[in-house]
């Protein structure tokens, strides 16, 4: 049977937590990384909601496209004005961005939008740009025949209203050729 002698001078260790200071450390250095790091998070969060906003867009002219050629008439893709839903009115219809847009039919198969077809109680169906986005739309009425075919040749800039279109990195075109053909481009670009 052997005995279990201490020897002289081992003491027990205890065990220790942090102190106040490495605490403070640990915590600033935390403090500056995520200070550089918000910039980068903040611009990939408007990334992400200029790609929402455009593939909403995308979605709607394809929906567009769809309707005109079931209904076997002429469909607008225009700027939706009801303050109700959040979106406001034009001040200057020409050139105003798109806050929303709605699908609607033309009723009355005169190939203009006009009267009561521009309401929502007519529209097919009303989007909402994401918080902050703005769509720049030539010309502000897009017409489709009942092919499902633009009678122009339609652009979307998608934009940050407080970036401009020139300047952010979270800004597309979408650009349509007179027949079908759709195209989503990074950036403000030309459709040419």
């Amino acid at each position: 049977m052997q005995s279990h002698i201490p020897l002289i001078g081992n003491k027990k260790r205890c065990a220790r937590g942090f102190t106040l200071i490495e605490l403070m450390v640990a915590i600033a250095i935390l403090g500056v990384l995520a200070a550089l790091a918000a910039p980068a998070f903040n611009e990939t969060i408007k990334n992400k909601q200029a790609n929402a906003t455009t593939d909403e867009l995308v979605a709607s002219i394809e929906l567009t496209k769809t309707e005109s050629r079931r209904r076997g008439r002429v469909v607008f893709l225009s700027r939706h004005t009801n303050v109700v839903d959040g979106c406001p009115a034009a001040t200057n219809p020409a050139t105003d961005p798109w806050l929303c847009w709605q699908i609607s039919p033309d009723t009355n198969n005169n190939m203009v939008l006009d009267g009561s077809e521009g309401d929502k109680s007519n529209a097919l169906q009303v989007f909402k740009s994401s918080p902050g986005f703005l769509v720049q739309a030539t010309p502000v009425i897009v017409e489709f025949n009942r092919w499902g075919q633009a009678s122009n040749a339609p652009r979307w800039v998608i934009h940050h209203n407080a970036d401009g279109a020139s300047k952010s990195n979270s800004t597309f075109t979408v650009c349509l050729t007179v027949g079908t053909r759709l195209r989503k481009i990074k950036g403000e670009q030309s459709c040419a």
